[in-house]
């Protein structure tokens, strides 16, 4: 049972059923056990992607009660992405004794820089336009008065202004924040999900890239930019038999379209539109010698990780955020000839030890102990 005790303060982490939250569960427990509750908005349903993180239900209603008190029962609230308008008007509700900490999914940020239109590209574009296209959010969950209440949507200035603390995946990511809005440096906190030998290496120490298919996108996400990798295939020098699609996830209505748009070509494309366990899931990857990604947004960083470490070859646009990142790293990488792509070739000694320097389960302890420090205060 959830109980909210006055002078018994805890990390109130707001999240969603996502895939992340079972090693975020881990890891902030362990840096400070019985000291984090994870909560879920909205009615108590069947969870999908969260295995063994401990989570509690709230209604809405409640959340939005007890957030003027927050001060009473809540070290910080830490909103592990900031994804509908009723999470936004909440994080406003929130006392302003109580720190307040975002953890971006890339999803919630890059629309508050410009339009979703302006990341996609000319055939995706078409798609977009052809249905009225929108993230499922936890307004979903509301009804009545209560969900008409939410209509209003803050300024992304005023929910800016009241975060204390702005953790997009890449310090990239905050740099484009912060050359759109005005804010101060010190608001960067690192961290995000993940360590490699908890949740890449540790589960795949006899992976071997060995075959000759290409990985395009990592999701049914619009984002990805799909029919447009294939239209830039056409001009990148790259050597494969087979296209691959995993589509296990992301938006329906976009998965349909792109069935659609490739049920002509299903002998040298294969699109994969159900659940797969990890271990098939990096069968899948071991046949896949490149991986593309066709976005300008960082997104299926995982899968880039992977290839990175095991030795695959990531095909990704120039102006997309992880390659400001990986030059920060040094990892190399060359630009394609007459494209707007550059190719990384992971799998060598330094690159590995690069990534486990940044992204290992050491300096992950030590970044979250350091988090919870500083939103704590």
């Amino acid at each position: 049972m959830l109980s909210l005790r006055v002078f018994n303060k805890k990390f109130i982490h707001i999240v969603r059923d996502e895939k992340f939250i079972d090693s975020a569960y881990r890891d902030f427990e362990e840096a400070a056990p019985n000291q984090n509750v994870f909560l879920i908005i909205g009615l108590i349903k069947k969870l999908k992607f969260i295995k063994s993180a401990k989570v509690f239900f709230i209604r809405p209603r409640v959340l939005w009660l007890f957030a003027p008190l927050s001060h009473f029962f809540a070290k910080a609230v830490i909103f592990h992405s900031i994804g509908s308008v009723f999470e936004e008007n909440l994080l406003l509700k929130i006392n302003s004794k109580t720190n307040i900490a975002w953890i971006s999914w890339g999803y919630d940020l890059f629309p508050r820089l410009k339009n979703i239109e302006e990341y996609l590209f000319p055939i995706t574009k078409g798609f977009y336009n052809s249905y009225s296209y929108s993230n499922e959010t936890i307004n979903d969950q509301l009804n009545g008065n209560f969900k008409r209440s939410f209509k209003v949507k803050p300024s992304n200035i005023d929910l800016i202004s009241r975060i204390n603390f702005i953790s997009p995946v890449l310090k990239s990511e905050f740099n484009l924040l912060s050359n759109s809005f005005i804010i101060e440096n010190q608001k960067y906190l690192r961290w995000n999900y993940l360590s490699l030998e908890e949740d890449v290496i540790s589960k795949n120490s006899e992976i071997n890239i060995s075959g000759k298919s290409l990985l395009l996108g990592h999701s049914g996400s619009i984002w990805l930019n799909h029919l447009d990798g294939l239209k830039e295939l056409d001009q990148l020098d790259l050597e494969f038999d087979q296209i691959i699609l995993p589509c296990s996830y992301g938006d329906e209505r976009y998965i349909s379209l792109l069935k659609e748009s490739l049920k002509e070509k299903s002998e040298t494309i294969q699109l994969i539109d159900h659940f797969l366990p990890y271990e098939e899931y990096v069968k899948v990857l071991e046949k896949c010698k490149y991986f593309l990604i066709n976005t300008e947004r960082q997104i299926g960083l995982g899968n880039i990780l992977f290839f990175l470490y095991y030795g695959g070859f990531v095909v990704i646009r120039k102006n997309n955020p992880v390659v400001e990142w990986m030059s920060e790293l040094e990892i190399p990488f060359t630009e394609l000839d007459s494209s707007d792509f550059v190719l990384v070739k992971g799998g060598d000694l330094e690159t590995k030890s690069t990534l486990l320097s940044f992204w290992g389960k050491e300096t992950k302890r030590s970044l979250t102990i350091d988090y919870l420090a500083k939103i704590g205060s």
